[in-house]
């Protein structure tokens, strides 16, 4: 079966992940972090034999509707 990266996580490791999430000033930070923690995500299922879907991209998402420009009215 294919497994979210949380599902590899401890519930403090879960909160800690949230918590640095909403900590970043910007889109880069914010990616930067997401692919170091989906490199570590990945080599924890590869070691335990499993396998992770593929991320979304949706980490960093509120920074990204932050910078968005305003479309057309």
């Amino acid at each position: 079966s294919v497994l979210r990266p949380s599902s590899l996580m401890t519930d403090d490791e879960r909160a800690a992940h949230r918590k640095k999430l909403q900590s970043f000033k910007t889109l880069a930070e914010c990616e930067t972090y997401d692919k170091q923690h989906q490199a570590e995500m990945q080599d924890r299922a590869k070691k335990q034999n499993k396998t992770l879907r593929e991320p979304t991209g949706a980490a960093c998402n509120r920074y990204k509707a932050a910078t968005a420009k305003p479309g057309p009215k």
